[in-house]
């Protein structure tokens, strides 16, 4: 083997097809931010709220229906 390093690897990384050590464009953020993921979690607890309320309702007024009809 040469000194130059060609059991290396990296050294089909140094001619003139290497790939660029920094990219062309600046790394953008993931899409998600936390604007989206607070919207999604309050979302998210607004509808289990929703549910928690329908299923208590529908169970109060089932209560008073029974009641009704065995009054």
């Amino acid at each position: 083997m040469s000194a130059s390093g060609a059991c290396n690897g990296r050294a089909a990384e140094i001619g003139s097809t290497a790939a660029p050590m920094a990219p062309a464009q600046p790394v953008r953020l993931a899409p998600l931010d936390i604007r989206v993921a607070l919207a999604a979690h309050l979302a998210g607890l607004a509808l289990t709220m929703a549910a928690i309320v329908g299923c208590t309702m529908l169970i109060v007024l089932m209560g008073q229906s029974l009641h009704w009809l065995t009054g």
